[in-house]
């Protein structure tokens, strides 16, 4: 971890242009827009769908209705509730996770504006924020490739 941390100190001390990429994910992380839409019109969906089903329960209840019949589409509406459900779920947990990241890169790149390298701290939104891959070579060299292109070898 150290070495990790190590190799991201100086891949961002190297190029003013890291941090402004830094900046620029996190923003594009933080920014809804693209699922926002989404989000809206799985939600009307739910709310019509939840209506549609209340009111089949309420009309079954008052008036003699084929209850096979009943049965299917009351079915079918509860297929599409859960299924928009679940999609709404997952836009939902998508959000969760990047703002989680967008913020764990605003953390790390505030530190490192301040050059402070040393008060940066091993976490997995960092590493899976940054780190493409890495590469132990034959004399155990480790090679940090990161997602900006860059490379990074460490001696251990």
């Amino acid at each position: 971890m150290k070495l990790f941390l190590r190799a991201v100190g100086k891949l961002f001390a190297e190029s003013d242009a890291l941090l402004e990429d830094c900046i620029f994910m996190s923003d594009a992380l933080a920014d809804f827009s693209d699922i926002g839409a989404e989000c809206d019109a799985l939600s009307d969906e739910k709310e019509t769908l939840s209506v549609r089903i209340e009111r089949m329960i309420a009309e079954n209840a008052v008036t003699a209705l084929d209850q096979a019949e009943y049965q299917s589409k009351f079915a079918r509406l509860e297929k599409q509730f859960e299924a928009a459900k679940e999609k709404l779920d997952a836009l939902s947990e998508t959000k969760k996770i990047r703002f989680a990241e967008s913020e764990e890169i605003r953390r790390f790149t505030a530190i490192l504006c301040t050059g402070h390298t040393e008060e940066l701290e091993f976490t997995e939104n960092l590493w899976n924020s940054v780190v493409d891959h890495v590469t132990v070579c034959a004399d155990e060299r480790p090679v940090f490739a990161f997602k900006n292109g860059k490379e990074i070898t460490k001696t251990l």
